[in-house]
């Protein structure tokens, strides 16, 4: 892995589909009809936001358990000139349950 510079910008982020409540999906499909998937959620590296899910709704397992209390905090692409990959074309996810201190911190990742 090498180290490069990073330039963050600013980006309004909306939920991915997939984590749109059943009852909201029809005034979601409605709102982002036409627009730019760009405007939507934004992929890649990221902190905060909305995670960009690939394979359905990101979730937090540890030791073969779901767990239910995670609050994602950032997204990490893959970033080839970096020489990081999350399979092919994925992404990792961290998120941190708020009530466990330093040890509620949860990796995963999905790939194409």
């Amino acid at each position: 892995m090498r180290a490069l510079p990073i330039r963050w910008q600013h980006h309004l982020d909306h939920p991915c589909r997939d984590d749109i409540p059943a009852g909201l999906l029809d005034a979601w499909d409605a709102w982002a009809k036409g627009r730019d998937p760009t405007e939507l959620t934004v992929d890649g590296t990221k902190i905060g936001g909305w995670p960009y899910c690939l394979q359905g709704e990101v979730r937090w397992h540890a030791g073969g358990r779901l767990v239910e209390d995670c609050e994602y905090v950032l997204q990490l692409g893959s970033e080839p000139k970096a020489g990081l990959s999350w399979g092919y074309a994925g992404l990792g996810y961290i998120a941190r349950q708020p009530h466990h201190g330093s040890d509620g911190w949860h990796l995963t990742w999905q790939s194409l």
